[in-house]
Parts: structure tokens; C-alpha cells; sequence
């Protein structure tokens, strides 16, 4: 339940921010914001693995009175550590972050100007774009036109490349740092 309710408190923070960043600053300035919405992604990432590690030092069921803890602790095989209290914590806190987000406004001051200054940035020509209307048959042509777009595809390659990186190294990264250096879970 409480990976569903910080799943939902992302959606709009990892959707609609780098987009309300990017329409609402100059071209010049919006890389640099959405840089640093990048970079403390991956750091809190990191900090929610230190603090993860912290929280196996706490038995599994802590908050409950009748439950025989091992003697020897963590270094006990019976010992669980306790996994859980990330999932409700980082959800407190991505509902503390969208709660702010969702009191801006639809557009802040100064919007229409910048997004007037912006030059199309797309492959495809006007005439191109317009031929195509919005219906189920003109999904395959517009899919097409978007697999030729060098930028679509190379962005489309890189993220998939890192993802997958990433959700390998996420997965395993921890197991096999334990394994490898004979450390226990909360080291």
C-alpha cells in the first residue's frame, strides 16, 4: 500500500515538474533546472540506499511488544531487518512535495513571453504535421515521422541504455557488494 501511494505522489512530481520548468523558463536557464531535478533524483536515490541500510539495524517489527527478538542481533540469521519503514516515510515526503507543487499556478508570470521567444526545435516541418490528423489511423504515419527524428531516437536509446543500467545495478548492486566484501546488509 505504501509503494502504491509513493508511486502516486511521483507521478506528479516526475511528469509535471521538468515540464512546468521547461515552459515557464528561458531556454537558456531551463537546462540548468532541470540538471539539478535530475542530479538530486540520483542523490536522494543513493541517500534512500544509506538510510535503507540504517533501517536493517531495527528489527522488523519493532513497533510490536510480544515478538522475541534474536539475542545476537543482526548478525543473527533469524534477524529481519526492518525493510518496510522507507516505503511510509518516502511517501510522507513525496506528499509534502506535491502539496506545494499542486498550489502553483497554471502558468507563472512572465510564461507567455518566454514561450514566445522559444523557435520550434522539431525535424518535421509544418506542412508535414499538418497533414496529419488526430485519429487511430494516423497514429502509424506519426510514429514513423518520430522514429526519424534523430534527436527522438538517440534520447529514446540513452534513457532505455541508463534504465536498464540503473534497475540492474539497483537490484543486485546491494546483494552483490555483500557477497563480495562479506558485509552484512545494514553495513
Amino acid at each position: 500500500m505504501a509503494q502504491v501511494l509513493n508511486g502516486i505522489g511521483c507521478i506528479s512530481i516526475y511528469t509535471f515538474g521538468p515540464q512546468y520548468m521547461e515552459q515557464s523558463l528561458s531556454k537558456g536557464t531551463s537546462g540548468i533546472y532541470i540538471g539539478v531535478f535530475s542530479a538530486s533524483w540520483y542523490i536522494g536515490t543513493g541517500i534512500g540506499y544509506i538510510l535503507g541500510g540504517q533501517l536493517l539495524n531495527l528489527y522488523v517489527d519493532f513497533d510490536l511488544e510480544q515478538v522475541e527478538i534474536p539475542a545476537a542481533g543482526p548478525s543473527d540469521p533469524r534477524w529481519l531487518g526492518a525493510w518496510w519503514v522507507g516505503f511510509p516515510a518516502a511517501t510522507c515526503l513525496a506528499w509534502l512535495l506535491v502539496l506545494p507543487i499542486a498550489a502553483f499556478p497554471r502558468e507563472l508570470p512572465g510564461t507567455a513571453k518566454v514561450r514566445a521567444s522559444k523557435v520550434s526545435e522539431a525535424h518535421v516541418s509544418v506542412a508535414e504535421a499538418s497533414d496529419l490528423r488526430s485519429s487511430v489511423k494516423s497514429f502509424l504515419p506519426t510514429l514513423l515521422l518520430l522514429a526519424k527524428t534523430p534527436t527522438i531516437v538517440f534520447s529514446t536509446v540513452t534513457a532505455t541504455a541508463l534504465y536498464f543500467i540503473l534497475s540492474a545495478q539497483g537490484t543486485f548492486g546491494p546483494k552483490f557488494v555483500e557477497n563480495q566484501f562479506g558485509m552484512t546488509p545494514s553495513q
